[in-house]
């Protein structure tokens, strides 16, 4: 779109406005303008900080809880120290091509994923009768995306006899990511259609029919041969949803409000509970499992409540539930309380972290919510997402709990002293009115973590609060801060922290006396984004300055 083109075009503007800025820094304006000075210094902001929690799949997954992994990168480097060059490390790589998964880096992904079938392919190659070989290999092209040749491997496993239930469970995989790629990718550049582009053509439609149909057959035969894992039911469950994810593209209709129930219906169907009750059973201590089981049984009543999630109508459609949802719900909360209190912290944070969730969501309950996260934090403060959800409760409620924000981004230090943790600690630190151990918190990330543009931004921001630039001290860095920016792969990131240097830029042009360079950025920023609040505050001051 036009902002974003816009917004990428900002780093041709860095030497502009890095010698704008140098020309500036000289005496303020006259006594008449020292209010607004202080007004306009007062309202440059750091920048945003996005909330990570997700909770849901992708399709190569299953509702079974994997291991946590606060460090994808660290653990890579723990599982390439167990490689011993030869065959079986084929069974590591793919392991590594797994948590590969959970990596920002598309490019650094789609590597490890080919090593890992290539070492599946030497490994066949020196033992063209190994099935265990056969759907290593297949489950590698598999992650890869290679559906095609993963198929056609699995195809031939299990067309042979006694086949097991392994390579059952990979082609029923194949065969379902295969069937709901046309619900998840959009054909001729539209946005896919479960993000509001057109539906799938009545033959492509009807392709996927057949294979999803196939897909679960191929589950039921996997079900069959092994009645006690609780991945076999848990994927067929996942199937049962990617069925019901292609019937709703095809048929949704009515009020874009009648077709988020409808989508929320087809994430979490009705189909799918019988399965995922089996896989519970099996698995007992699964908190993720016991969360997808609730979600699954209240159906598309959760699309209310995740757009109502926090609100104080929130226990109003909690009592619009039938009384078997109810005691669905409440009967889950009280087993991951119990989970909470099992001497593994690790699942128990897990426990805490998705009874956080159902109480925030369901219940509408912020303050039970916001105290289990805690909890989930302090138990383990290496979990991602306990972290990111106990965050974004303290911050985001109607009353900002500063002092558990800082008590959740000091835990999480411990264990994870990287950019974005110590960038959120200098966020909260500003936020609760305590700027200089802010400065020194920047200081001391900066020097630690260099390079990093959200916080030389905030950098900046906070030595302009502070009322050292332009003036007091030597100016900023901005080629620093504009390399910074040219290191982040191109995303929202990228465009909302391009946003603030634009117009934090602009504040400083004026600061320095360059009344008119300042109006001009701003003008033009504000022809593209007129309902910016952070460009209309400066604006306003601006045109307030003479």
């Amino acid at each position: 779109m036009d902002f974003e083109k816009m917004m990428f075009r900002t780093l041709r503007w860095a030497g502009v406005l890095s010698l704008l800025l140098v020309s500036t820094v000289g005496p303020l304006r006259a006594a008449v303008d020292e209010p607004v000075v202080k007004k306009l210094r007062e309202a440059v902001q750091l920048p945003r900080m996005n909330m990570q929690f997700k909770f849901g799949f992708t399709d190569s997954q299953d509702w079974v809880s994997d291991p946590d992994l606060p460090d994808p990168k660290a653990e890579l480097a723990r599982l390439r120290g167990r490689l011993n060059n030869e065959l079986k490390d084929a069974e590591i790589w793919l392991e590594m091509s797994r948590v590969a998964g959970q990596l920002d880096d598309p490019a650094e992904k789609g590597r490890l994923r080919m090593a890992a079938v290539g070492a599946w392919r030497k490994w066949v190659a020196a033992a063209p009768d190994d099935r265990a070989a056969q759907i290593g290999l297949g489950a590698a092209l598999r992650l890869a995306q290679e559906f095609d040749e993963s198929e056609r491997i699995l195809r031939k496993i299990t067309s042979g006899p006694d086949a097991p239930w392994e390579a059952w469970y990979e082609l029923a995989t194949v065969l379902g990511e295969i069937g709901v790629r046309p619900v998840m990718i959009g054909e001729n550049g539209n946005p896919n259609p479960l993000a509001g582009g057109p539906p799938p053509s009545a033959k492509v439609i009807e392709d996927s029919v057949r294979v999803l149909d196939e897909a679960l057959a191929t589950a039921d035969q996997m079900v069959k041969l092994a009645p006690s894992e609780a991945r076999a039911w848990s994927r067929r469950a996942r199937i049962r949803t990617n069925r019901a994810l292609l019937e709703f593209v095809r048929h949704r209709d009515g009020t874009e409000a009648e077709q988020s129930r409808q989508m929320f219906g087809a994430l979490f169907p009705e189909s799918a509970v019988p399965d995922l009750e089996v896989a519970a059973r099996l698995r007992p201590k699964d908190p993720r499992l016991l969360m997808a089981l609730i979600f699954h049984r209240l159906g598309p009543a959760i699309a209310e409540m995740i757009r109502s999630a926090g609100k104080d109508s929130n226990g109003e459609l909690f009592s619009r539930l039938t009384d078997s949802q109810q005691s669905s719900v409440l009967a889950g909360l009280a087993r991951l309380e119990r989970l909470g209190e099992d001497d593994d912290h690790s699942l128990a944070a897990a426990a805490m972290e998705y009874q956080a969730l159902l109480r925030m969501v369901v219940r509408g309950d912020v303050t039970g919510a916001g105290k289990a996260a805690l909890r989930a934090v302090r138990l383990d403060p290496a979990r991602n997402q306990a972290f990111e959800l106990a965050l974004a409760l303290a911050v985001t409620a109607g009353k900002p709990d500063w002092k558990v924000a800082e008590e959740v981004v000091r835990e999480r230090l411990k264990v994870r002293p990287d950019a974005r943790t110590r960038f959120a600690l200098v966020k909260v630190l500003n936020e609760s009115g305590q700027p200089a151990p802010a400065l020194e918190v920047v200081h001391e990330a900066m020097k630690a973590t260099p390079g990093v543009a959200s916080l030389e931004i905030a950098h900046l921001a906070l030595h302009i609060r502070a009322g050292d630039y332009p003036g007091g001290q030597e100016g900023p860095n901005m080629e620093s801060i504009g390399r910074a920016m040219e290191a982040l792969p191109d995303g929202e990131e990228k465009m909302l922290l391009m946003r603030n240097y634009y117009i934090t830029g602009a504040a400083l042009a004026a600061l320095g006396n360059d009344l008119a360079g300042s109006r001009q950025l701003l003008k033009k920023f504000l022809d593209k984004v007129a309902d910016d609040d952070y460009a209309n505050a400066i604006d306003a001051l601006v045109k307030q300055m003479n």
